[in-house]
């Protein structure tokens, strides 16, 4: 069973400290951009810039660059579904 999809979602785009990366304290960052996105709209983008880094680099050579991280292959199959 899937759960239904918003019409819309809204989203903010930070900088890098805003993930906890780098050493950065939590609370150190600024917002870039915030607004709202179709969510459809914004799977779509998601899935297309996965399925290029996987065609164009594969497994491997995914993990090969983002060295703390395996390519989230199930996470693109549920978004592409």
């Amino acid at each position: 069973m899937s759960l239904p999809e918003p019409e819309s979602a809204p989203h903010t785009l930070a900088d890098w400290a805003s993930w906890g990366m780098h050493g950065h304290d939590h609370d150190d960052y600024s917002t870039v951009v915030g607004g709202k996105v179709r969510w459809k709209t914004f799977r779509g983008c998601v899935v297309s810039v996965l399925q290029r880094l996987l065609d164009e680099l594969g497994e491997a050579g995914y993990r090969a660059k983002w060295v703390e991280h395996d390519f989230p292959i199930e996470e693109l199959r549920r978004l592409g579904a």
